[in-house]
């Protein structure tokens, strides 16, 4: 009885120990299965993190500020156009003063040559505008083609978009399953990463919508200033010179006032309208899509810091993958600060410099319709002799108001130019022009995609 009582109890014990010991290995699988699942889905949210990086890299390398054809277009017919109206203008004083005495000793040829100069500066203005409105349509397309268009762009941010969301749901749940401090920390990173590409998507949306408007507005009122100054200020003086009629050079004072008053208007209308259109498409992206962070690269990383001491190898792994995305989203934040600081800067080396052109045209346009329309015809020819003496002198002054800013313009259009290609190299160094910046970022997001396969 002794021995089977001894027997039975061995049983129940041996079989309990199996019993503990079957828990703990099923416990164990769970356990190893759950953080399986949890590294599984990091990885994959990391990847599309990378692909949505890379995406937004892309769409800004594509839609630049300005391209270098549309750039050295733009100094290459100002500076003609300049040089070109500055003759006419020096031409056309000179002869002014120069008969103003003796009108009846100017010839028809003369007195053409310098309004006829003026004339073809001002087409060359009208040219480069239609050209370059040309060029921005046809890049338009060209960005289109490549589906890098805000439409195309904001359908496949918001699909990478809505993925991440999904994973990061995913993965939070499988980290308050599993319990495991150090995952939840890591998940405060991804999503610190989700929100800066998030912002930084919406930002670049925004930023491409600027462009546009900026561009769009540009041409708009740079076609009324050059229309304005060829086709009525320049043809008006040209016909008072080849008709000999004096009263016809107020009509063309008239197109150089409102030519003068699109100098004037150009830069702080494109730059008002184009900020206008970057603040509502970022307020529209975001209606549709949700409210950014606040400023979640600063988050990112203080979040990134605890990740070393946490004890997973993984996570310690791919601490150098979030470091990596943290510069990624840096490097977008300092071309995005150096090319606004330049923005604005150019905008005020331009507003001045079209201020006082304009004020230059509004004034000689003014002494044109004052010395067209006091000029009366006389029957008596010594009347008629002294009125055209005063036509002429006024006629000169006016073109000698105009020559200042021509002779600047032809200064100051190629220096600025060439100011501005010292400064993108220098930026370059730096590595905050777009050409650095974006192939940096591209590189960087290539060592973190093989990083996360590995």
């Amino acid at each position: 009885m002794l021995l089977s009582n001894l027997l039975s109890g061995l049983f129940f014990t041996t079989a309990g120990f199996a019993q503990g010991k079957e828990g703990t290995r099923l416990n164990l699988e769970a356990t190893v299965s759950g953080d399986s699942k949890i590294e599984t889905v990091t990885n994959q949210l990391v990847e599309k993190e990378i692909e949505l990086a890379r995406l937004t890299t892309l769409f800004r390398r594509n839609n630049v500020r300005e391209t270098k054809l549309h750039k050295w277009l733009t100094v290459g017919f100002n500076t003609a156009a300049y040089a070109t109206a500055d003759a006419g203008n020096i031409v056309t004083f000179i002869n002014g003063y120069k008969y103003h005495t003796r009108p009846q000793d100017l010839n028809l040829g003369t007195a053409e040559s310098g309004p006829l100069l003026i004339f073809l500066g001002e087409l060359l203005f009208f040219t480069k505008t239609c050209t370059l409105s040309g060029l921005d349509i046809w890049h338009h397309y060209q960005i289109k083609s490549r589906g890098f268009d805000r439409k195309t762009f904001e359908s496949r941010a918001a699909q990478l978009e809505t993925a991440i969301h999904s994973l990061l749901s995913q993965r939070q749940q499988l980290v308050n399953a599993s319990g495991v401090n150090a995952y939840a920390q890591e998940q405060a990173v991804l999503q610190d990463i989700s929100d800066g590409l998030y912002k930084e998507f919406v930002y670049n949306y925004g930023r491409s919508k600027k462009i546009q408007a900026f561009h769009a507005t540009e041409n708009i009122i740079t076609s009324y200033t050059s229309a304005t100054g060829a086709w009525v200020g320049g043809l008006g003086i040209f016909e008072a010179a080849q008709h000999v009629r004096p009263r016809t050079a107020a009509v063309g004072g008239i197109g150089f006032i409102f030519s003068g008053l699109g100098f004037i208007a150009k830069d702080c209308g494109s730059r008002w309208m184009s900020l206008r259109a970057q603040k509502k498409a970022k307020a529209e992206l975001l209606a549709r899509h949700g409210v950014a962070a606040a400023d979640p690269v600063s988050k990112l990383s203080s979040d990134i810091l605890p990740l070393g001491a946490v004890g997973v190898t993984s996570i310690q792994k791919r601490q150098k993958i979030y470091a990596t995305m943290h510069t990624v989203l840096t490097k977008d934040q300092l071309l995005s600060q150096t090319e606004e600081r330049e923005e604005y800067h150019r905008f005020l080396h331009d507003q001045t410099i079209n201020t006082a052109e304009g004020l230059a045209n509004i004034a000689a346009g003014t002494i044109l319709v004052n010395s067209g329309y006091r000029f009366n015809y006389s029957q008596n020819p010594l009347v008629q002799i002294d009125h055209g003496r005063k036509f002429l002198r006024r006629f000169a002054t006016s073109a000698l108001v105009f020559t200042p800013t021509a002779s600047a313009g032809i200064i100051d259009t190629p220096a600025e130019a060439i100011y501005g290609e010292w400064r993108h190299k220098k930026d370059c160094k730096k590595g905050a022009c777009p050409e650095v910046a974006l192939t940096d970022r591209l590189t960087l997001l290539d060592q973190a995609e093989s990083a996360i396969k590995q």
